[in-house]
């Protein structure tokens, strides 16, 4: 199982299962022999996974262990773990191009190559990196043979200085033989000289043991002085320790002092924010009582202005009773006149509504028809078929173009073939010499890198020199197999070319020459004839062996001049051979017929003129094949523009098709506001009769009655409206009133909550002034216990510098001592050094 976004295997068997299903199942069929076996896996989700099998002889699967599947694949000699057995997406779309280099790298790894190539580029780098080792040791090893040539000189003088060093010893010992009585004498003076030494010894020993006493003396004073200055130093501490206990003291009383300080001011500002807090909702309270006051007043004159009005409703209810029936007659034709107006307004509205709609489509159809208008073949056939014409028309220029393409590539392929083949002969010519194929070269250097060179002769074309008119005659009998051909000297030299070449795949013969003697071909004359090709061929330095394979190959073969010469001879004489024109025309003559074999285009290499006209033909080719892909460019691109035309017509072929249809259902639309409102228009032509109809009659009912009858009726409908007013108003005043209530209530709590405040911090404040006055008196004690302290330590510290002082002169007394003593001891150690 093989991922199709990875190159590898599905690490659990559960992750192939897909989303929103059970289970997994995978099949595989086996052909072997003639039976087919069948092997199928499947896996569930939350179980193990489990085989089935089914041979030919079984009807349906059955389930298997995991051990006979295991057992069936090493039986079939089948390894799943190789590449062709296991071909994952990712391999297949790597492949599926048929790129060399991707096929190749597949291969490689199936067979087992890719593993054995790795293998072999790491014992190459081995053998590189043992090779460089190895020419390290070289530079290592001749570095240290040209030391060890340095130091050749001095290991003969080190041995030649020893030999003169033994022979100084001897004589040494020699002289000190002959010299041994006065060193006798020297002895006995010395003996005397060291016993008065000795004697000077002990006086400078007493010496120095006196400076020692009186060195101990001084450490002695020295210690007791600083036993003294200890236990001062320790008193001093102590006193130290309680002069800063008093300092805390101190600092923490000013501190605390001014934290009580501050502390009081803090209080002092709360009890005059308190207050004035306190002072602030009293005058709050004072404003609620006003505004109470005033709401008070308001309510009284709303209630008021509500009675008037319910009395007038009253009394005008009462005379329009009188009135009734004209009344109701009255109002129905207002409300019939009301809607009548009503309805004349709201088709006008819509009239003006579809006339800005008519106006949009009448844009949106400029807009589609300026669209359509630069898309002329799009109206031609604006349906489905014109897409399909344009996928047939797109589809045929491709095909074209693929065609074109193709060919440039195959006359670019010809072309750089042919520009090789110029550059070759170019070469050949600058050089003047013949040109080789490179497999011809590469053998040609493998036998000078093996040293054979004395054993192979080749190739054939190198020891041969001609006339440049006979270079096609020779090319066209020689062929370049012979041309390219090589001569060994022995059977073992013969099997080895034959590998070389079947490995080169080189274009050549390999020959051996007998040991015969070569007979001269008998003379013939006539007219054309140059002579016999064998002989006309000049061999560099007559070598025998190159004569035999010529002779034995060419045979009697005679150049002539022309067709015309060749017949003639076959008239003539009893010539059974071949003959070639200059030109590298061939007849030959068998045992009952003549042939004229076909004879492939000469390449022209063999000679200077020949490679020159080579050279020129390839040149006039060359020009006409780049013509010719100049031209194909051109109608390239050409086909180029007319693909992305059809493209781009494509790729706007849905739009302009919306636009199309757009503009049908615009139009169709247009129509129906059109319509719509000549409609609307005779509608409120007749809403108009009808309204000039139900004005006259009020007009007429007007009449009858007095105007002021009209107003009663305005005013008592009216009246609703503003005894709604004044109740909402009177509703509101008292909502206000309530809240100023709430407020006020509200308020004196808050009045006395402060006032009870107020009191509290006014009583703290006067406790902690009181502690804050105490605390002055026992700062007081502190003040003078620190002053004694002080004069005390002074007291400590005189004592402290007189010892010091005194410890100061002891040790100025001690140096001098010390000086004195090391000055003896050094004068004894002198003394015993003599």
């Amino acid at each position: 199982m093989g991922s199709n976004e990875r190159d590898e295997r599905y690490k659990k068997w559960s992750d192939f299962i897909r989303n929103n299903q059970a289970h997994a199942m995978v099949e595989l069929h086996i052909q072997y022999h003639t039976e087919i076996i069948k092997i199928r896996r499947t896996v569930v989700k939350g179980k193990s996974p489990f085989f089935e099998l089914q041979l030919d002889k079984d009807k349906e699967f059955k389930k298997a262990h995991v051990t006979e599947v295991q057992k069936l694949v090493s039986k079939l000699d089948i390894n799943p773990d190789n590449q062709f057995a296991f071909v994952s997406q990712g391999k297949i779309d790597a492949i599926k191009n048929l790129k060399p280099i991707e096929l190749c790298s597949f291969l490689e790894e199936g067979i087992g190559l890719k593993g054995l190539r790795d293998e072999i580029l790491q014992q190459k780098k081995g053998v590189l990196a043992l090779n460089a080792e190895f020419q390290s040791l070289i530079s290592r090893k001749n570095a240290l043979n040209i030391n060890l040539d340095l130091l050749t000189p001095q290991l003969k003088r080190l041995t030649e200085k020893n030999k003169l060093l033994d022979i100084r010893k001897k004589y040494t010992d020699e002289l000190l033989w002959a010299n041994k009585g006065e060193l006798q004498k020297e002895i006995e003076e010395l003996e005397a000289n060291l016993n008065e030494t000795e004697k000077q010894i002990d006086t400078i020993r007493k010496e120095v043991d006196e400076y020692q006493d009186k060195i101990n003396e001084k450490d002695k004073i020295i210690l007791d002085v600083d036993n003294k200055i200890s236990s001062f130093s320790e008193k001093l501490g102590v006193l130290g320790y309680k002069k800063q206990e008093f300092i805390n003291e101190i600092s923490a009383w000013q501190k605390e002092k001014i934290n009580a300080m501050s502390e009081l001011d803090k209080l002092v500002e709360k009890i005059a924010e308190k207050k004035k807090t306190l002072e602030n909702i009293r005058n709050q309270k004072k404003n609620v009582d006003e505004k109470i006051d005033l709401i008070k007043k308001k309510k009284g004159f709303i209630k008021n202005e509500i009675d008037g009005i319910i009395k007038e409703q009253s009394d005008l209810i009462r005379k329009i009773k009188e009135n009734e029936v004209f009344l109701e007659k009255y109002n129905k034709l207002s409300q019939q006149r009301e809607v009548i107006l009503r309805t004349i307004q709201e088709n006008e509205n819509n009239v003006e509504d579809i006339k800005k709609d008519i106006n949009d489509i009448f844009q949106s159809l400029k807009d589609i028809d300026h669209k359509l208008s630069k898309n002329k073949w799009f109206l031609e056939n604006p349906s489905e078929d014109l897409l399909k014409q344009l996928d047939i028309n797109l589809k045929k220029v491709t095909v074209e173009l693929l065609k074109f393409g193709a060919e440039i590539e195959r006359i670019e392929y010809d072309k750089s073939k042919k520009i090789r083949e110029f550059k070759r002969i170019q070469t050949a010519l600058r050089e003047r010499k013949i040109v080789l194929s490179p497999n011809i070269n590469i053998l040609k250097e493998e036998i000078n890198k093996r040293e054979l060179s004395d054993r192979v002769k080749g190739p054939l074309i190198e020891y041969l020199k001609y006339d440049d008119k006979l270079s096609y005659a020779i090319e066209s009998v020689f062929g370049e197999r012979l041309l390219n051909s090589f001569i060994t000297s022995d059977w073992d030299t013969l099997n080895l070319m034959e590998r070389l070449k079947k490995k080169y795949n080189a274009y050549c013969n390999i020959y051996i020459p007998k040991k015969s003697n070569i007979a001269a071909y008998p003379k013939i004359t006539a007219n054309g004839i140059i002579g016999y090709l064998v002989e006309l061929v000049e061999i560099i330095n007559d070598d025998s062996d190159v004569q035999k394979v010529i002779y034995s190959i060419i045979k009697n073969c005679i150049v002539v001049d022309d067709y015309q010469a060749a017949k003639e001879i076959y008239k003539t004489s009893s010539f059974k051979g071949k003959c070639v024109t200059l030109q590298g025309k061939q007849i030959i003559s068998y045992k009952y017929v003549y042939e004229s074999p076909h004879v492939k285009r000469l390449k022209g290499l063999l000679s200077t003129g020949t490679q020159k006209e080579q050279s020129n033909f390839l040149e006039k080719e060359i020009k006409s094949l780049n013509n010719k892909v100049l031209e194909l460019n051109v109608e390239l691109t050409k086909l180029d523009k007319n693909q992305n035309e059809i493209l781009r017509k494509k790729e706007s072929f849905t739009d302009l098709l919306f636009n199309f249809k757009q503009k049908e259902r615009l139009t169709t639309k247009k129509n129906h506001h059109y319509n719509l409102i000549y409609s609307l228009e005779q509608r409120n032509k007749e809403f108009n009769d009808n309204l000039s109809e139900v004005s006259q009659k009020l007009k007429d009912l007007e009449s009858q009655k007095d105007p002021e009858f009209f107003e009663w009726n305005k005013r008592i409908k009216e009246i609703p409206s503003e005894l709604n007013n004044y109740n909402n108003e009177l509703k509101k005043w008292e909502e206000k009133f309530n809240e100023n209530l709430e407020s006020l209530k509200e308020i004196s709590e808050e009045i006395n909550y402060y006032r009870g405040d107020l009191k509290s911090s006014e009583d703290n404040y006067i406790l902690k002034k009181d502690a804050f006055e105490k605390s002055d008196k026992k700062a007081f004690r502190i003040y003078r216990a620190l002053e004694n302290l002080e004069e005390e330590l002074l007291n400590v510290n005189n004592i402290i510098s007189e010892l010091k002082e005194r410890k100061k002169i002891t040790l100025i007394e001690k140096k001098e001592i010390d000086t004195s003593y090391i000055q003896l001891n050094l004068r004894l150690e002198q003394e015993i050094f003599k």
